[in-house]
Protein backbone atom coordinates (compact mmCIF):
# COMPACT_ATOMS: atom_id res chain seq x y z
CA UNK A 1 0.00 0.00 0.00
CA UNK A 2 1.31 3.18 -0.82
CA UNK A 3 0.36 7.18 -1.50
CA UNK A 4 -0.37 8.43 -5.23
CA UNK A 5 2.48 9.95 -5.30
CA UNK A 6 4.97 7.43 -5.31
CA UNK A 7 3.87 6.04 -8.58
CA UNK A 8 2.45 10.02 -10.27
CA UNK A 9 5.03 12.14 -8.73
CA UNK A 10 4.78 15.01 -11.42
CA UNK A 11 1.03 14.95 -10.57
CA UNK A 12 1.34 17.53 -8.06
CA UNK A 13 -2.24 17.12 -6.87
CA UNK A 14 -1.77 13.53 -5.34
CA UNK A 15 1.19 15.47 -2.99
CA UNK A 16 -1.92 16.28 -0.59
CA UNK A 17 -4.26 12.99 -0.82
CA UNK A 18 -4.46 11.23 2.02
CA UNK A 19 -7.28 8.71 1.66
CA UNK A 20 -6.96 7.11 -1.74
CA UNK A 21 -4.04 4.37 -1.84
CA UNK A 22 -2.26 2.35 -4.80
CA UNK A 23 -1.77 -1.14 -3.74
CA UNK A 24 0.89 -2.69 -5.95
CA UNK A 25 0.61 -0.64 -9.20
CA UNK A 26 -3.16 -1.41 -10.70
CA UNK A 27 -5.26 -0.87 -7.93
CA UNK A 28 -6.26 2.26 -6.65
CA UNK A 29 -8.61 2.16 -3.82
CA UNK A 30 -10.83 5.26 -2.27
CA UNK A 31 -12.32 4.23 0.74
CA UNK A 32 -15.22 6.17 2.43
CA UNK A 33 -13.53 7.28 5.88
CA UNK A 34 -16.98 8.97 7.06
CA UNK A 35 -20.50 8.03 6.82
CA UNK A 36 -21.53 10.11 3.95
CA UNK A 37 -22.96 9.27 0.34
CA UNK A 38 -20.26 10.64 -1.92
CA UNK A 39 -16.81 12.33 -2.15
CA UNK A 40 -14.20 13.33 -4.68
CA UNK A 41 -11.49 11.24 -6.31
CA UNK A 42 -8.81 12.33 -7.89
CA UNK A 43 -7.63 9.47 -10.93
CA UNK A 44 -3.98 9.40 -11.77
CA UNK A 45 -3.00 9.75 -15.66
CA UNK A 46 -3.82 6.71 -17.84
CA UNK A 47 -6.82 4.35 -18.40
CA UNK A 48 -8.44 2.99 -15.78
CA UNK A 49 -11.10 0.59 -14.90
CA UNK A 50 -14.03 1.86 -12.12
CA UNK A 51 -15.15 -1.31 -10.71
CA UNK A 52 -18.11 0.03 -9.09
CA UNK A 53 -19.58 1.52 -11.93
CA UNK A 54 -18.12 -0.81 -14.71
CA UNK A 55 -16.76 2.01 -17.51
CA UNK A 56 -13.25 3.06 -17.91
CA UNK A 57 -11.85 7.02 -16.80
CA UNK A 58 -9.19 8.46 -18.76
CA UNK A 59 -6.76 10.57 -16.10
CA UNK A 60 -5.31 12.66 -14.82
CA UNK A 61 -9.17 13.49 -13.42
CA UNK A 62 -11.44 14.46 -10.71
CA UNK A 63 -14.15 12.45 -9.78
CA UNK A 64 -16.31 15.01 -7.90
CA UNK A 65 -19.39 13.52 -5.99
CA UNK A 66 -18.92 9.89 -6.73
CA UNK A 67 -21.69 8.08 -4.86
CA UNK A 68 -20.52 5.44 -2.62
CA UNK A 69 -20.70 4.56 1.01
CA UNK A 70 -19.39 2.92 4.08
CA UNK A 71 -20.38 -0.61 2.52
CA UNK A 72 -18.27 0.01 -0.84
CA UNK A 73 -14.76 0.77 -1.05
CA UNK A 74 -14.70 2.36 -4.96
CA UNK A 75 -11.61 0.90 -6.62
CA UNK A 76 -9.98 1.45 -10.08
CA UNK A 77 -8.01 -0.83 -11.59
CA UNK A 78 -5.36 0.57 -14.45
CA UNK A 79 -5.87 -0.77 -17.75
CA UNK A 80 -2.93 -1.95 -19.53
CA UNK A 81 -1.02 -3.45 -17.15
CA UNK A 82 0.39 -6.92 -16.81
CA UNK A 83 -2.67 -7.81 -13.59
CA UNK A 84 -5.25 -5.58 -14.90
CA UNK A 85 -7.12 -9.18 -15.96
CA UNK A 86 -6.80 -11.15 -13.28
CA UNK A 87 -7.83 -7.82 -10.78
CA UNK A 88 -11.14 -7.17 -12.33
CA UNK A 89 -11.81 -11.12 -13.34
CA UNK A 90 -11.57 -10.73 -9.04
CA UNK A 91 -13.00 -7.24 -8.60
CA UNK A 92 -16.42 -7.46 -10.92
CA UNK A 93 -16.40 -10.76 -12.37
CA UNK A 94 -18.03 -11.07 -15.97
CA UNK A 95 -17.01 -7.59 -16.98
CA UNK A 96 -16.03 -6.51 -20.35
CA UNK A 97 -12.92 -4.09 -20.37
CA UNK A 98 -10.73 -2.94 -22.99
CA UNK A 99 -6.98 -4.59 -22.11
CA UNK A 100 -5.06 -1.55 -23.91
CA UNK A 101 -3.81 1.50 -22.10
Amino acid sequence: MKPLFFNYPADQSTYTIDNEWLLGDSLLAAPMLTDQVSRDIHVPVGKWYDVTHRRVVTGPTNLTSYNANLTSIPTFVRLGTPDCGALIGALAPGSQFPSAP
